[in-house]
């Protein structure tokens, strides 16, 4: 009785020993699936990294370069408004300039006239010789203001 006692009890610890070794295997191959996992992991982890990196550098060179199209903005800007005023004072000076033209003109036209009407006077009293023309060749004309 001890005897069969024994062989039960051997039996329950082989049934034991069994379902321990395959639950060994069941462990071992999971444990093999989460290194895999894990590599995998580590892997991406190393690959995200370098992106990170490259990311963090072209941040660095963008920000670089914001910093340089700033600048460059803020210089067309002055340049801009440098060109701005030279052009409104050279819109003043040709302004002024139109202005002292239709002068010269009123004035030129007005001594055409003043010429003119003289000529006529001496052409009805019959002087149109020679002496005539180099004594009004001759003659001051008025000065025109110049600027």
């Amino acid at each position: 009785m001890e005897q069969r006692k024994l062989q039960e009890t051997l039996v329950l610890k082989q049934d034991d020993l069994t379902r321990l070794n395959r639950d060994n295997e069941r462990l071992l191959g999971e444990y093999r699936q989460q290194v895999k996992v894990l590599h995998a992991h580590e892997a991406r982890i190393q690959t995200l990294t370098g992106e990170i990196q490259g990311l963090q550098l072209a941040e660095a060179k963008s920000v670089g370069i914001t910093e340089q199209l700033q600048q460059q903005i803020a210089t067309l800007r002055l340049d801009a408004k440098a060109f701005n005023e030279t052009a409104a004072r050279s819109s003043e000076r040709e302004l002024a300039l139109k202005l002292q033209l239709a002068s010269a003109q009123f004035e030129n036209e007005q001594l055409r006239r003043a010429l003119s009407e003289q000529a006529q006077p001496e052409e009805s009293n019959g002087e149109t010789t020679d002496a005539s023309a180099s004594k009004g060749a001759g003659a001051k004309q008025p000065k025109t203001r110049r600027s």
